[in-house]
């Protein structure tokens, strides 16, 4: 939440604006919309070299912006940033991806609203037609991925006794071993409905 790092290019506009802390999960959505552009584009979308010149870059794609979406700002010192700007008309985002397809412009669009209530909700992103076509890879409950010993285990974030490289090493040993966990817990989840077509397939027999 602060003007020095560097995920500078993929902040919402609100953090940038609006330093009061009360932000939702649409400045996450506002992430997802920058890399998205990003693997359309081969490059970042607002790679500004301060706060001040990715603003700039963001108003000079989704154009100057009306006054009902800057009302949430407070900050005067903001709100005379963005006067001081010179009129921008939004640009389409056809022109910006020419190769896009409209399902993939349509859904960038809405992860990329200037103001953050305008921005799609996650649930909403994930029903959107652009995952038509891989949806159904993803029908079932997902696996619930075991806890503590066999499992993922983050508790040595609380030894304030390692150092920043031991650190480094343990969360690379559980990046390593994500994929057994989550096999592990496809098998469980596997077995669990096997067990339940069972016990309802003995239902059946009971009742005839």
């Amino acid at each position: 939440m602060t003007e020095h790092v560097v995920t500078r290019w993929y902040r919402a506009p609100e953090l940038m604006l609006s330093a009061d802390g009360h932000y939702t999960s649409a400045i996450d959505i506002w992430s997802v919309g920058c890399v998205m552009a990003e693997l359309m584009g081969r490059q970042a979308l607002f790679a500004g070299k301060d706060f001040m010149e990715t603003l700039r870059m963001q108003i000079s794609v989704l154009g100057t912006r009306p006054a009902d979406e800057l009302a949430y700002i407070r900050s005067e010192q903001a709100l005379q940033f963005l006067s001081s700007l010179p009129f921008q008309p939004a640009v389409p985002w056809s022109k910006v991806f020419p190769e896009g397809t409209d399902k993939a412009l349509d859904l960038l669009d809405k992860m990329l609203q200037f103001h953050p209530k305008k921005r799609i909700t996650v649930e909403a992103a994930i029903l959107h037609p652009y995952f038509d076509s891989v949806r159904g890879q993803y029908a079932e409950q997902d696996p619930v991925i075991p806890q503590g010993p066999g499992g993922l285990d983050f508790a040595f974030e609380g030894d304030s006794s390692l150092t920043a490289a031991h650190y480094k090493r343990l969360i690379v040993e559980e990046a390593v071993s994500l994929r057994a966990e989550k096999a592990l817990a496809r098998k469980m989840r596997a077995a669990e409905l096997a067990n339940q077509s069972r016990a309802a397939a003995a239902g059946m027999e009971v009742e005839h």
